[in-house]
């Protein structure tokens, strides 16, 4: 796989496994002074996933072999690095990216920086760009483009092998209000997510209209058919 696209609800571990992904490509991807670039809608946003990264490579023996800056980490023997970036696409035409994680993708703008990060790694043997989101609102942009092309691969409408897509929400006819149909779509249920949350969030849609559609993006089953 060159490209992986991870569209699940909040508090399923995303940001773990982004931060995880972020270090093996750093590490142990068998890259000749790889660079990994974290990118979100701003620096700080792309900083909680290094936040995560920072916190592993601290509680484990990678802390006296890797130096660690304000959002960057750097492995002083093969140069390897993984850097938070910001969103303006200004500066960025020089990277050689080997791995880019971008974190809640649906809330994307830059169609320039997107262009940037994902063309500028035609020397690389083997790069691979990973995006993760929660669900997003807004059908006119870029994300919301790229949902639509993953989703027809993930249903064979469209081929590319190299492009890895998951999507975990509810099929079309579950009901939003069963308990079955939330665990459906959080493959974190009784661990990262917790039942009792979920279940006060859903008793307040029983009252209020508005937190019924904020509950079903979020919370609940994820919009049924997709994630907008």
């Amino acid at each position: 796989y060159r490209e992986c696209d991870l569209w699940v609800p909040r508090k399923n571990g995303k940001t773990g496994l982004a931060a995880g992904l972020a270090l093996y490509l750093m590490l142990a991807d068998r890259e000749p002074a790889a660079e990994v670039y974290g990118a979100a809608n701003d620096r700080e946003q792309a900083k909680l996933v290094f936040k995560d990264a920072k916190e592993m490579v601290s509680r484990s023996e990678l802390v006296d072999e890797i130096n660690i800056f304000k959002s960057s980490m750097v492995h002083p023997d093969t140069l390897s690095s993984y850097q938070a970036l910001s969103s303006e696409a200004a500066n960025k035409d020089g990277l050689n990216p080997s791995g880019l994680v971008w974190d809640e993708f649906h809330e994307a703008k830059s169609q320039d920086l997107y262009d940037k990060l994902t063309t500028g790694s035609d020397a690389r043997r083997q790069p691979l760009f990973l995006f993760l989101s929660t669900a997003g609102s807004n059908r006119m942009g870029m994300a919301y483009r790229r949902f639509k092309a993953a989703r027809d691969v993930l249903t064979r409408k469209r081929k590319n092998p190299e492009w890895l897509v998951i999507i975990c929400q509810a099929g079309e006819k579950d009901d939003w209000k069963k308990e079955s149909t939330w665990k459906k779509a959080n493959p974190g249920w009784g661990v990262s997510v917790k039942p009792d949350k979920v279940r006060a969030a859903f008793r307040k849609t029983l009252v209020d209209p508005v937190e019924e559609a904020a509950f079903r993006r979020k919370d609940g089953e994820r919009h049924r058919v997709s994630h907008y």
